[in-house]
């Protein structure tokens, strides 16, 4: 999984494997009340601008970090403010055989880590929020 590629150095040739665009219905964010459901391939900067036209804020620590909601998910993103794994109240991720399941992170989210269940492809969270 290389989420957008915002951190990676490959090689001229390319990846070796599959390679998948999140887009679609796991490139937008969803807005209900202070929670926030986003595909992983939304861009953090993205959803913190949609999250700030609403009033909803909370995740404005992550401002300035490269990232889509599943590159951050995956590598716990963050700053000495806050991580987006504070925020995270369900990931949702898809089985090899094509099922759907949800994780509740609780300490599954770690420095720089979030131990999802392997091999899941991992499409998406539901974040908390408040109003300012």
């Amino acid at each position: 999984m290389i989420a957008g590629g915002n951190n990676l150095l490959d090689k001229d040739r390319g990846v070796r494997g599959v390679v998948l665009r999140l887009e679609g219905c796991l490139g937008r964010a969803e807005f209900h009340g202070e929670e926030a459901i986003a595909g992983a391939g939304v861009s953090l900067s993205a959803l913190i601008r949609e999250a700030a036209a609403l009033n909803l804020g909370g995740i404005e620590c992550l401002v300035g970090i490269p990232a889509t909601i599943g590159g951050a998910l995956a590598m716990n993103a963050g700053t000495a403010d806050g991580w987006i794994g504070d925020f995270v109240s369900a990931v949702y991720y898809l089985h090899p055989d094509g099922s759907l399941g949800e994780f509740k992170p609780g300490s599954g989210m770690t420095f720089r880590s979030f131990n999802a269940p392997p091999p899941s492809l991992l499409i998406g969270c539901r974040l908390m929020l408040h109003l300012r």
